[in-house]
């Protein structure tokens, strides 16, 4: 019986032999797309039709490490030393610590600390959470429940209310709920809206059926749109012909994508795919075991950073980081070379607020971005529970947007860049992938009393935290 870790392995069951010459060839691999792109990337930057930078200019999907299950808090200090234990409490720039390996509590000043790693916890219940990101490019997650003249008021998970000044506050993007976006076991025949390209397709025992094993390119594509954090299941049949696949947050209905990810199946291997303006960008692959012909593959991609983890069979067998992250698509493409047989399709995306796409609309006026991907260019004058209050044309006059319908508000002001260095503060890192720095103020068992330079004194759950990173004093 295989331990956890040995199970999320980048490549499974590969002797020593196999892993040097993986990374040999992965070494290669960046060599050699560092070649490619190299010329792709000499030509001026572009922007995309929905106001998203071109995939020039970008790097590609690169392999990132699991992190291990951390089961007690860890301090790593300045001079290399690393404590684990439990952090009990801050106050007064102290933090009190119970080491694991000694009887005694320690005091240690949080001058000598590097960073504090908080232990993996079971959070229990949920909270609607709009994310509010800060004129500094930082982020918190909160209710935002209205938004008046020049305040923003906030309810955090630690029940906390805060009022922001929205001079500070770059963009809101609003909580979803999670939305089934298509699923299909293709009980009832052919489904409707997907269209067929090469091949034979046909509907056979409840299976979505490639018959021809000499056709190649063929492929199904479903309009589906797809942002934020975003879960694909499917089912193949790896025995019975040739390669099959999916391509993901896919900007066209063809294979030549201007911009998608693409994964296919081939044998006891998993490839990994960018496209980028109509090339596929091999990207590496992983090695799995495939135990049984039907096998349940699933990835998990979270769009907004770029994050896609793979698993097959319910094993995670693949971490990925894209570097040049597809922010949202309109469809998914079934592929197949040769037979190919799919079930059990479903996408869904999972609840949460997006992140907002980062621009330059300094001087113009606010933006909405609805759910369908519509841009409405207004001021914003209020936030209410239940919808947003547009200027009209007049100035004076409000129009109301349903609150429901907006993805995300971005304000037109000036960005201002967190400074790298200051001192007696730290990187409040969350769960959510979320940024905040400020001072540390004090910390229990439930919360982190922390203080921001822009959102003031702020509680976060202790839970929520993942780690504090302290800035290097000048």
């Amino acid at each position: 019986m295989r331990s956890k870790s040995e199970q999320n392995r980048g490549f499974l069951n590969a002797d020593e032999s196999d892993k040097r010459l993986f990374l040999c060839r992965g070494r290669m691999r960046k060599l050699f797309c560092a070649i490619v792109l190299g010329g792709i990337l000499s030509g001026p930057g572009l922007r995309d039709s929905d106001g998203q930078p071109s995939l020039l200019n970008r790097r590609v999907i690169q392999r990132v490490e699991q992190e291990d299950v951390v089961s007690k808090d860890t301090v790593r200090f300045e001079n290399g030393d690393v404590l684990t234990g439990e952090v009990e409490q801050v106050e007064a720039g102290v933090a009190a610590m119970k080491p694991e390996m000694a009887e005694n509590e320690l005091a240690i000043p949080l001058d000598a600390m590097k960073e504090i790693l908080f232990k993996d916890v079971k959070v229990e219940g949920s909270f609607a959470a709009d994310r509010v990101v800060l004129v500094n490019g930082e982020s918190v997650l909160a209710r935002v429940e209205g938004m008046r003249k020049d305040k923003l008021s906030l309810l955090l998970p630690s029940s906390q209310r805060a009022e922001l000044n929205v001079e500070n506050v770059a963009a809101v993007a609003f909580f979803r709920s999670e939305e089934v976006l298509a699923e299909e076991n293709f009980d009832q025949g052919l489904p409707e809206g997907v269209r067929f390209e090469g091949g034979r397709w046909s509907v056979r025992s409840g299976r979505l059926v490639q018959s021809d094993p000499s056709a190649t390119e063929c492929f199904a594509c479903l309009p589906v749109t797809q942002f934020g954090d975003v879960v694909y299941e499917w089912s193949v049949n790896t025995a019975i012909g040739g390669s099959t696949g999916i391509y993901f947050l896919a900007s066209g209905p063809r294979l030549s994508q201007e911009r998608a990810y693409f994964v296919r199946v081939l044998r006891k291997y998993l490839y990994v795919y960018a496209c980028i303006n109509g090339d596929e960008v091999y990207c590496g692959s992983y090695r799995i075991s495939l135990h049984k012909s039907i096998n349940d593959v699933e990835l998990r991609c979270d769009a907004d950073r770029g994050l896609i983890g793979i698993w097959m069979d319910g094993t995670q067998v693949g971490l990925w980081k894209s570097g040049a992250p597809i922010r949202a698509g309109k469809y998914v493409i079934l592929r197949a070379d040769g037979r190919g047989a799919f079930d059990n399709l479903r996408i869904v995306r999972k609840k949460g607020a997006v992140r907002p796409e980062a621009g330059d609309d300094r001087g113009s006026a606010d933006r909405l971005v609805l759910v369908n991907r519509d841009v409405i260019m207004a001021k914003v004058r209020e936030i209410s529970q239940n919808a947003v209050s547009l200027a009209g044309s007049d100035g004076e006059d409000l129009q109301e947007v349903e609150r429901e319908k907006v993805l995300w508000v971005r304000f037109a002001r000036e960005l201002k860049p967190a400074p790298v260095r200051r001192k007696g503060t730290g990187v409040f890192l969350t769960r959510s992938g979320d940024r905040i720095s400020g001072e540390l103020m004090s910390l229990n068992e439930e919360v982190a009393r922390m203080k921001s330079g822009l959102a003031g004194v702020l509680e976060l759950k202790r839970s929520d935290l993942r780690k504090v990173i302290f800035r290097e004093t000048p």
